[in-house]
């Protein structure tokens, strides 16, 4: 038997694009104080303000048995196809619309690799009923897949559009021209 070991095989990893405002993002705890305390118009600011003084909660406490009763709901309730839905199309709705009419371009294709993996992993919704038999958590698992897609402090889609959304249609585009990276680095050779 042989004592030496087989070489290592080095495996080139995608190299993910690092952007300077992934630094500046807030950490999740300063996103969620700011959010729950930054005014979102007088009447949403003062029904919170009046279910602290009913509940004799702080926010954060109001926050934290919401989010627990909307958990609970994605596991067992029997909306929670919809409620999950709604968590991953509502904010990014909002927020797309807000990239657009800005002037800056980043924060368009920001939301525009969310809604090509939002679209890409939703193929997975059509076996959802055979996956909730083997995993009863699934439509809280894909909430929390979705606001990982989508919070700034994560970059999710980015993460997933970069790894494995672009590489799938680059093979696809390959496979329908019938081309691969071999016949494209020779052509590019030829081309120096």
């Amino acid at each position: 038997w042989s004592t030496m070991a087989a070489p290592a095989v080095a495996t080139p990893q995608p190299q993910i694009q690092s952007r300077p405002d992934r630094l500046r993002a807030p950490t999740v705890q300063q996103a969620l104080h700011s959010f729950l305390y930054d005014s979102h118009g007088p009447s949403l600011d003062n029904t919170i303000a009046e279910a602290e003084k009913k509940t004799g909660m702080k926010r954060e406490q109001l926050f934290f048995i919401t989010l627990a009763v909307i958990s609970l709901y994605l596991i067992f309730g029997d909306l929670a196809h919809t409620v999950c839905n709604l968590i991953g199309v509502v904010y990014p709705s909002y927020i797309s619309v807000k990239a657009i009419r800005s002037d800056e371009k980043t924060d368009d294709t920001k939301w525009l690799i969310y809604w090509t993996v939002f679209g890409f992993f939703s193929l997975f919704d059509s076996f959802a009923e055979g996956i909730m038999r083997v995993i009863p958590i699934y439509f809280f698992a894909k909430a929390c897949f979705l606001m990982y897609l989508y919070m700034p402090q994560t970059d999710g889609a980015e993460v997933l559009y970069v790894n494995y959304v672009d590489p799938a249609v680059t093979l696809f585009d390959n496979l329908r021209l019938g081309t691969s990276k071999t016949t494209e680095k020779a052509a590019e050779q030829k081309k120096k």
